[in-house]
């Protein structure tokens, strides 16, 4: 079949570009600096609608903020001004109690307490692609590294999921 989808059906209904429930699940826990936050045009399943979107000094991709994950991070940071959020370390982790629309969904949660020692971030070095020059980011469940060295291994060079994907496609044309 010429445009066959494979992979968790979570991340095929939702964007890409944002840290959500199937980054996450059965992963163990991973910490982040917040680095600000910005508003964007993110798709859901009602189309696209603006929210706002924290993002981190590690390069790990950013996360949709939500009122429950908002309180969690105002009480770590002391206060509920965003711009005094810069430079707060959290802890996410895979919650699968997480409701929406009276359905169990499952999601990124924050943990209320700074991030625990022996939780650390996905990755503090960028690392870019060696086809389009972007940042390679965590894909699926492999870090920003792990998908570095397995794109090499692959096709020769550490590859974006963008990249490696689209040499995919050559390699099956």
């Amino acid at each position: 079949m010429k445009n066959e989808v494979s992979g968790h059906w979570k991340k095929l209904v939702s964007d890409p570009k944002y840290l959500g429930a199937a980054d996450l699940e059965g992963m163990k826990e991973i910490a982040g600096t917040i680095a600000g936050m910005t508003k964007e045009m993110v798709q859901n399943t009602s189309g696209r609608v603006e929210k706002t979107v924290l993002h981190f000094e590690e390069n790990m991709k950013p996360l949709v903020l939500n009122a429950t994950n908002s309180k969690i991070i105002t009480k770590l940071a002391g206060t509920p001004m965003v711009e005094g959020w810069k430079g707060i370390k959290i802890q996410l982790y895979f919650d699968p109690k997480v409701k929406f629309a009276g359905d169990m969904v499952g999601g990124v949660r924050v943990r209320p307490y700074p991030p625990r020692a022996g939780i650390e971030t996905v990755t503090s070095k960028p690392i870019p692609c060696e086809n389009c020059g972007a940042n390679i980011k965590p894909f699926g469940k492999m870090s920003t590294e792990q998908v570095a060295a397995h794109t090499k291994s692959r096709y020769g060079q550490a590859l974006c999921a963008d990249c490696a994907t689209k040499r995919q496609e050559e390699k099956q044309a």
